[in-house]
């Protein structure tokens, strides 16, 4: 996935492989905030990762309705 608007260009890669308790999900983010936008780049890190967990959890609950 990579950000084509926005004030953080970022490119996110998912990777899912198999695991004995499911599947495995790894996510690489590059990026960052840039010029006016750089002091505030811890704050921009949590709220990214809280994004892709939210993103993960509402996968797994879609997934888990469609096994289930």
């Amino acid at each position: 996935m990579v950000s084509v608007a926005g004030p953080v260009p970022m490119q996110v890669t998912y990777a899912f492989d198999p695991h004995a308790d499911g599947t495995l999900a790894r996510i690489r983010v590059r990026g960052g905030p840039g010029g006016v936008y750089r002091p505030a780049a811890p704050i921009m890190a949590r709220h990214v990762r809280s994004n892709i967990g939210k993103d993960l959890r509402d996968l797994e609950r879609r997934l888990m309705e469609h096994t289930g």
